[in-house]
């Protein structure tokens, strides 16, 4: 904190009040004030001069002079030294002047006026928001631990204190309401004040006077029914603001007397003579037409007051509805908030205090709006941080919301568990590729060994082929005796049919094939049969 060099009640202090938000603004502000409401806080704000009645200024010395007596007894009771201060927190427009702080600024001291109300709800630790919003705006300022809250006539007797610490949540809220107030106060436009409504004089309507000459009747009775007919005509004007309605109050009350006055008369005359049946008559008719008028106004001022309601009611959910919009371009739809225009316009009289109400409720419907705003925003942005994983997210709208920390918990979360979920997968899909690969070189080898097997059959029989030629070539004679001893048909085949069954034919027909030997031509004694018959018997096997 910042101190300055002001003395409270100066012009020099009231002159920094006036571009600073301060302590003793904070609960108008919230809308939280038993004194001002936020809207007179925004006219003063720009500058709009309020005279102090005398009862006013009396109640301001009366405090100051008790707050002066009670500084020592409070300095006794918490055995330090309380200095007035004004100060500022640095950066910001945040003011506050203190009834007292210790000099380490730990403690600060906060006087009202003695109230029976207020020492009750002191003295069981409970405050109400037009106090500790000025409290809490003390402690964002000075960085106080707490505030000792004291309310006393400047005695002992007539005095009572608690000590008020920071709540959670709240200065958060109290910024927020600030930073919103900033932002109406730059839109803000004043308008003229009014005098608070009072009904205008309502023409009385003249007592009916009438006397009785025998059976002749003499009254003003003529005077009597053009005051009512006026009084009926102002009725049956439109109802616009808080004075029309005042006027139109009043004339309901003239009305429901006028009907009784008249039917008094009546009855009285009545009594007194037979033969007066005009005289009733228009007695009657006048009575009916003050009933009709007074009807139709009452009728008036309670639907005229529902579509003032209304309309001013319509007015602020437009206004909310356009802030709305901030959430577009996060995707987002307006989160649902807990303050109801219509609870806070309940109970307001006047077209001025309705407007307030609900102009109040919707700033503090924007604050909230703009907290849900920031915390999705912030939330959006960590999503484009890993702006990669944004299918994790497929929920978005319904966690946008969350606290940020909780939200970065989640993401993180979610990412860690995908990033497990996508190494399995690929582990997974590593070993499917490994078995695939073993399987495919297990498959090559099997057909290698095969081929190498067969090569060197072909190689043996070649080899055997070789031998027979050579024997054939070196034994010509035993060919021939061989072949003159042979039968004809056999001689023409050149070697003994080997005896196989189907299978083993097949076989060895296709084992043979690759080495260009007729089936006709197989020796089954040759090195090379035997060894596709040995082959025959492993694949059997």
């Amino acid at each position: 904190m910042k101190t300055l060099n002001l003395t409270q009640g100066t012009a020099e202090w009231l002159e920094a009040r006036m571009s600073h938000f301060t302590a003793s603004e904070a609960p108008a502000m919230m809308g939280a004030s038993k004194y001002h409401s936020r809207t007179q806080l925004l006219d003063h704000k720009k500058g709009w001069i309020t005279e102090v009645d005398e009862h006013t200024k009396r109640l301001f010395e009366k405090g100051h002079s008790s707050e002066e007596a009670a500084r020592p007894i409070v300095e006794e009771m918490i055995g330090e030294e309380l200095y007035p201060v004004v100060g500022v927190l640095e950066g910001t427009k945040y003011l506050a002047s203190f009834d007292g702080l210790t000099m380490m600024e730990d403690l600060a001291f906060e006087h009202k006026l003695f109230g029976k109300v207020l020492s009750e709800n002191v003295l069981n630790n409970m405050l109400d928001p037009h106090y500790y919003w000025q409290l809490e705006h003390q402690l964002m300022v000075s960085g106080a631990e707490k505030v000792i809250f004291v309310t006393s006539d400047g005695t002992k007797e007539n005095m009572a204190h608690m000590y008020y610490e920071p709540v959670p949540g709240r200065r958060e809220e109290l910024i927020a309401g600030w930073e919103q107030f900033e932002k109406d106060l730059a839109n803000h436009e004043m308008k003229a004040k009014t005098e608070k409504v009072v009904a205008q004089d309502v023409t009385t309507l003249p007592v009916i006077e009438y006397e009785m000459n025998g059976l002749a009747l003499t009254s003003n009775l003529n005077d009597f029914k053009a005051a009512a007919d006026a009084l009926v005509l102002k009725a049956n004007s439109t109802i616009e603001t808080d004075q029309d309605f005042a006027d139109a109050e009043a004339r309901q009350k003239v009305f429901t007397k006028a009907e009784s006055d008249i039917k008094a008369v009546a009855e009285r005359v009545l009594s007194e003579a037979v033969d007066i049946e005009k005289f009733t008559k228009d007695l009657n008719y006048i009575g009916e037409q003050i009933r009709q008028a007074r009807l139709a106004e009452n009728k008036q001022i309670k639907s005229r007051k529902e579509e003032i309601k209304l309309n001013i009611l319509n007015t602020a959910n437009d206004e909310v509805a356009k802030h709305c919009a901030i959430f577009a371009k996060l995707g987002l739809q307006a989160p649902s908030i807990d303050i109801s225009i219509t609870d806070a316009m309940k109970g307001k009289k006047t077209i001025d205090s309705l407007k307030d109400a609900a102009e109040t409720a919707v700033s503090k419907i924007k604050i909230e709006l703009d907290t849900y705003h920031r915390t999705a925003s912030a939330n959006a942005q960590l999503m484009k941080d890993y702006s990669e994983y944004r299918l994790l997210f497929a929920d978005w709208k319904s966690i946008a919301f969350k606290s940020n920390d909780d939200f970065e918990a989640l993401v993180k979360s979610r990412i860690a568990d995908h990033k497990e979920e996508e190494q399995k997968r690929i582990e997974a899909e590593r070993a499917k590729i490994r078995a695939e690969e073993q399987a495919k070189l297990k498959r090559e080898a099997d057909e290698k060994a095969r081929n190498e097997q067969i090569e060197e059959q072909r190689a043996k029989i070649q080899l055997q082929r070789d031998t027979d030629e050579t024997t054939q070539q070196e034994s010509p004679k035993a060919e021939n005796v061989a072949t003159q001893s042979t039968p004809k048909n056999a001689t023409q085949q050149g070697a003994i049919k080997v005896q196989l069954n189907a299978q083993q034919k097949a076989f060895v027909r296709g084992f043979m094939v690759g080495y260009n030997q007729p089936e006709s031509l197989i020796n089954p004694q040759s090195e090379a049969i035997q060894l596709a018959l040995k082959e025959f018997d492993k694949d059997a096997a």
